[in-house]
Protein backbone atom coordinates (compact mmCIF):
# COMPACT_ATOMS: atom_id res chain seq x y z
CA UNK A 1 0.00 0.00 0.00
CA UNK A 2 1.32 3.22 -1.16
CA UNK A 3 1.61 5.82 1.88
CA UNK A 4 -0.58 8.96 1.48
CA UNK A 5 1.10 12.11 0.25
CA UNK A 6 1.57 15.06 2.29
CA UNK A 7 -0.68 17.10 0.22
CA UNK A 8 -3.52 14.75 1.19
CA UNK A 9 -2.87 15.09 5.27
CA UNK A 10 -1.89 19.13 4.49
CA UNK A 11 -4.34 20.87 6.64
CA UNK A 12 -7.52 22.52 5.83
CA UNK A 13 -8.38 25.66 7.57
CA UNK A 14 -11.90 26.52 8.18
CA UNK A 15 -12.29 30.22 8.78
CA UNK A 16 -15.40 32.23 9.46
CA UNK A 17 -17.21 34.51 11.64
CA UNK A 18 -18.35 33.67 15.00
CA UNK A 19 -21.91 31.39 14.77
CA UNK A 20 -22.22 31.05 11.49
CA UNK A 21 -21.62 26.80 11.80
CA UNK A 22 -18.00 26.46 11.46
CA UNK A 23 -17.83 23.16 13.93
CA UNK A 24 -20.95 21.38 12.10
CA UNK A 25 -18.96 22.34 8.65
CA UNK A 26 -15.80 20.97 10.19
CA UNK A 27 -17.57 17.74 11.85
CA UNK A 28 -18.74 16.85 8.02
CA UNK A 29 -15.31 17.82 6.42
CA UNK A 30 -13.98 15.55 8.68
CA UNK A 31 -16.38 12.16 7.97
CA UNK A 32 -15.58 13.06 4.21
CA UNK A 33 -11.87 13.61 4.30
CA UNK A 34 -10.98 11.79 6.98
CA UNK A 35 -9.72 14.04 9.42
CA UNK A 36 -9.54 15.25 12.48
CA UNK A 37 -10.65 18.90 14.03
CA UNK A 38 -8.47 21.01 15.74
CA UNK A 39 -9.82 23.91 18.01
CA UNK A 40 -8.61 27.26 17.41
CA UNK A 41 -11.36 28.56 19.42
CA UNK A 42 -9.71 30.54 22.59
CA UNK A 43 -12.78 29.33 24.79
CA UNK A 44 -13.11 26.53 24.17
CA UNK A 45 -9.80 25.08 25.46
CA UNK A 46 -11.15 25.98 28.89
CA UNK A 47 -13.57 23.37 30.86
CA UNK A 48 -17.15 24.11 31.66
CA UNK A 49 -17.40 26.68 28.67
CA UNK A 50 -20.17 24.47 26.69
CA UNK A 51 -23.16 27.16 26.84
CA UNK A 52 -21.58 30.14 26.08
CA UNK A 53 -18.88 28.74 23.24
CA UNK A 54 -21.58 26.78 21.65
CA UNK A 55 -18.93 23.45 21.90
CA UNK A 56 -20.43 20.55 20.13
CA UNK A 57 -21.73 18.05 22.00
CA UNK A 58 -20.42 14.68 21.58
CA UNK A 59 -23.32 13.78 20.04
CA UNK A 60 -23.17 16.18 17.52
CA UNK A 61 -19.21 15.53 16.86
CA UNK A 62 -20.00 12.23 15.82
CA UNK A 63 -17.38 10.19 16.43
CA UNK A 64 -14.88 12.65 14.75
CA UNK A 65 -11.70 13.31 16.93
CA UNK A 66 -11.36 16.81 18.31
CA UNK A 67 -8.45 18.73 19.52
CA UNK A 68 -7.48 21.96 22.38
CA UNK A 69 -10.81 21.41 23.96
CA UNK A 70 -11.53 21.71 27.87
CA UNK A 71 -7.99 21.23 28.56
CA UNK A 72 -8.08 24.03 31.47
CA UNK A 73 -9.89 25.16 34.04
CA UNK A 74 -11.70 28.53 33.89
CA UNK A 75 -9.31 29.92 36.34
CA UNK A 76 -6.03 29.20 34.41
CA UNK A 77 -4.74 31.24 31.73
CA UNK A 78 -2.82 30.42 28.59
CA UNK A 79 -1.37 32.30 25.87
CA UNK A 80 -0.48 32.11 22.20
CA UNK A 81 2.87 30.36 22.31
CA UNK A 82 1.18 28.17 24.12
CA UNK A 83 -1.63 27.37 21.93
CA UNK A 84 0.90 27.14 18.64
CA UNK A 85 2.66 24.74 20.56
CA UNK A 86 -0.18 22.37 21.83
CA UNK A 87 -1.83 23.11 17.93
CA UNK A 88 1.36 21.97 15.66
CA UNK A 89 1.85 18.39 18.43
CA UNK A 90 -1.95 17.92 17.61
CA UNK A 91 -1.08 18.38 13.77
CA UNK A 92 1.59 16.28 13.69
CA UNK A 93 -0.17 13.75 15.91
CA UNK A 94 -3.05 13.94 13.75
CA UNK A 95 -1.05 13.59 9.82
CA UNK A 96 1.01 10.62 12.14
CA UNK A 97 -1.88 8.45 11.72
CA UNK A 98 -2.21 9.21 8.06
CA UNK A 99 -5.32 11.81 9.05
CA UNK A 100 -5.93 15.37 8.13
CA UNK A 101 -5.98 18.12 10.40
CA UNK A 102 -9.02 20.90 9.87
CA UNK A 103 -8.11 23.29 12.12
CA UNK A 104 -11.60 25.40 13.07
CA UNK A 105 -10.76 29.71 13.14
CA UNK A 106 -12.26 32.35 13.79
CA UNK A 107 -12.26 35.15 12.28
CA UNK A 108 -10.98 37.22 15.04
CA UNK A 109 -7.99 34.93 15.08
CA UNK A 110 -7.28 35.35 11.87
CA UNK A 111 -4.92 38.22 11.58
CA UNK A 112 -2.74 36.95 13.85
CA UNK A 113 -2.65 32.82 13.32
CA UNK A 114 0.39 31.73 14.98
CA UNK A 115 0.25 27.69 13.83
CA UNK A 116 0.62 29.57 10.15
CA UNK A 117 3.08 32.16 10.94
CA UNK A 118 5.25 30.90 14.06
CA UNK A 119 5.99 34.33 15.43
CA UNK A 120 4.96 34.04 18.35
CA UNK A 121 6.11 35.57 21.98
CA UNK A 122 5.33 33.98 25.66
CA UNK A 123 2.45 35.82 27.49
CA UNK A 124 0.42 36.66 24.66
CA UNK A 125 -3.05 36.16 25.24
CA UNK A 126 -5.08 35.41 22.22
CA UNK A 127 -8.40 37.01 23.60
CA UNK A 128 -6.40 40.31 23.68
CA UNK A 129 -6.73 41.04 27.09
Amino acid sequence: MQPKSNTLRSPVFLVGPTAVGKSEVAVELALRLGGEIVSADSMQIYRGMDIGTAKLTMEQRRGVSHHLLDLLDVTQSWDVAKFRELAVAAIAAIQSRDARPIEKVSVQLLSYHPVRRGNVRKGVNPNGA
